[in-house]
């Protein structure tokens, strides 16, 4: 399956995860009450990976991002990965900025991986076994000011 915001979450909501809503965001956990994913304001939904280092990282999907390209504006589904290292986890505001905030429910639980990921300035490689996502994206957005790498996953208007 290719990657994507609302088929990952589809697949999240029929799995045997328990939700929990935690200061505004929608956690999902495994039976041993670890974090696998987040889902924040409805457009935001990180997913706790590993990198080929075995760090643990965020796979973040988000749904009708805003972006320019040349004169128009761009909207899109975008997929972006950020390191856990200060526990900060992304936002989004205006569905067209995004930040990093500290986020102290990572201090209070441990989080799980749902799979691996592999990203470059210009590859996001991504393997999910449990969801069944094996995907490969390279439509790297520019433009956007942000300290990683974006990925257009699917392109829904021109504007």
């Amino acid at each position: 399956m290719r990657l994507g915001f609302a088929r990952i979450f589809k697949k999240i909501a029929k799995c045997d995860l328990r939700s929990e809503s935690i200061n505004g965001s929608t956690y999902y956990f495994d039976n041993d009450n670890r974090i696998v994913a987040r889902l924040y304001e409805s457009n935001l939904l990180s997913l706790f990976v590993t990198n080929q280092e075995g760090r643990t990282q965020a796979l973040n999907l988000v749904l009708n991002f805003k972006y320019k390209c040349d004169q128009g504006v761009v909207i899109a589904d975008i997929a972006f990965v950020s390191d856990l290292s200060n526990n900060q986890l992304p936002h989004v505001s205006k569905n067209r900025y995004l930040t990093l905030k500290d986020n102290t429910v990572l201090d209070e639980y441990e989080t799980a991986s749902a799979g691996t990921v592999d990203v470059s300035d210009d590859v996001l490689s991504v393997s999910i076994p449990f969801l069944g996502v094996e995907d490969r994206c390279e439509k790297v957005v520019k433009g956007i000011e942000f300290s990683e790498a974006i990925f257009n996953l699917t392109t829904r208007t021109v504007r």
